[in-house]
């Protein structure tokens, strides 16, 4: 069964220097939707502020007599229902990048070394690198199937796809030094899919496992 596992991990298996090419990619996306995340931000902490602006008000012109308290009310719970709905809206745009961005870095790691340290390691080592893998396990027949965790379903895609095109991930490494135009045209498609795991992604935790 062993060997099974081995071939799922082989199956996700991204050499480093891919890897950190890959990351760069998704770092570098990731930064301009930081930016554009940004500016939505900062349009609606304006309107959170200018609600709460009217909230005070609308209790300043109670107080001075100038509504009366039926008046009061019913702008206040419309007002307190549109600060509802503008927080809600803020949480969509929390920046939540670097939390992201270090769980997929681990995601990552755990793809190059899995295989490696799965077949140098003891049994409780093995056992947690597995369980890391995915879910829903199942021996049939003496064939082991696994669903894979989502991150890994992207990634194993990715390295399917980029097989396609390039038998080896080893004729990779020479076109990642001096990448060209026609070779990242193909690769960046493949692998910018994973941003759609972002921003509430459910990666694998690299602290969780003795991996590093």
């Amino acid at each position: 069964m062993e060997e099974q596992i081995e071939n799922h991990l082989e199956s996700i298996e991204i050499p480093e220097s891919f890897s950190k090419w890959v990351f760069k990619q998704i770092r570098k996306e990731n930064k301009e939707n930081g930016k554009e995340s940004a500016v939505k931000r900062a349009v609606l902490q304006k309107k959170i502020n200018e609600n709460e602006q009217m909230i005070e008000s609308l209790l300043d012109n109670l107080t001075k007599k100038v509504i009366d308290a039926d008046t009061y009310k019913a702008n206040r719970k419309r007002y307190d229902e549109e600060g509802i709905r503008l927080l809600e809206q803020m949480k969509e745009y929390q920046d939540g990048r670097k939390d992201w961005l270090d769980k997929m870095e681990a995601t990552f790691d755990f793809a190059s070394n899995a295989r490696s340290k799965f077949a140098n390691g003891d049994k409780q080592t093995k056992r947690e690198i597995f369980t890391a893998l995915g879910s829903n396990l199942l021996l049939n027949n003496g064939e082991l199937t696994v669903e894979l965790k989502k991150p890994f379903r992207y990634i194993k895609k990715g390295v399917t796809q980029t097989k396609a095109l390039f038998p080896t991930f080893e004729s990779l490494k020479n076109i990642m030094d001096k990448p060209k135009k026609e070779d990242l045209e193909q690769l960046i498609p493949i692998w910018s899919r994973l941003r759609d795991l972002n921003p509430r992604p459910h990666p694998y935790h690299g602290c969780a496992l003795p991996l590093s």
